[in-house]
């Protein structure tokens, strides 16, 4: 599978998965990312444990929060 960075990662998930518009037809290399799985499970109200999967979205969030964290530190309070 092709790896993606930073920058992939954000986009493809504007631009493919509902940040700016759903892709009909995503990109073969993002559809196989979505099925990795992240190594953490959710249960749901009946006990049922279910696999997180699509590593992009946590994996966007961490950036964003990173993003914040370096802007605070660089900027003038």
């Amino acid at each position: 599978m092709d790896t993606y960075g930073s920058c992939d990662l954000v986009l493809a998930l504007a631009n493919q998965e509902g940040g700016a518009h759903v892709d009909p037809k995503p990109k073969k290399k993002w559809v196989e990312l979505k099925k990795v799985g992240v190594g953490f499970s959710t249960v749901d109200v009946v006990g049922n444990s279910i696999p997180l999967h699509n590593p992009a979205i946590p994996n966007v969030t961490q950036i964003a929060f990173e993003v914040e964290v370096s802007l605070h530190e660089q900027l003038p309070s």
